[in-house]
């Protein structure tokens, strides 16, 4: 998001400088998918193991969950969205929905988006 951010700012005046900055948000945002992943596998086995441990998973244990479940979702989607990949944009937003939050969760996703967008749109706008 900042590196995005910064390619509408006067800081560096070269085109050059502003397309790194875009490359190098862009494979942020790859690196942030990757993680991403590997953190869904992280909370599976998580929760996987303290089912097994107990036989079942304490509420606080359960909300952990969710909470992860719940920000990897939104990281997946706002990664996918700074990469233009619409289709699996929505995908995550659809799985963030879907997972139980609260209400301020969301809202925070929601505006960072909007920021996102509008750096976008003034970056092309520059372009």
């Amino acid at each position: 998001y900042l590196l995005h951010l910064r390619t509408t700012t006067s800081l560096f005046t070269e085109k050059n400088d502003k397309i790194a900055d875009m490359v190098w948000a862009n494979r942020t945002r790859q690196e942030v998918l990757e993680l991403c992943e590997r953190d869904t596998l992280k909370i599976k086995d998580m929760a996987d193991r303290a089912g097994k441990a107990s036989g079942t998973i304490s509420n606080a244990q359960e909300d952990i969950i969710k909470e992860q479940k719940f920000w990897i979702a939104v990281n997946k989607a706002e990664a996918y969205f700074g990469l233009g990949d619409m289709q699996e944009y929505e995908k995550a937003a659809a799985e963030a929905k879907m997972v139980q939050h609260e209400d301020w969760m969301m809202e925070s996703f929601t505006t960072q988006l909007q920021k996102l967008s509008a750096i976008m749109n003034k970056q092309v706008a520059i372009a």
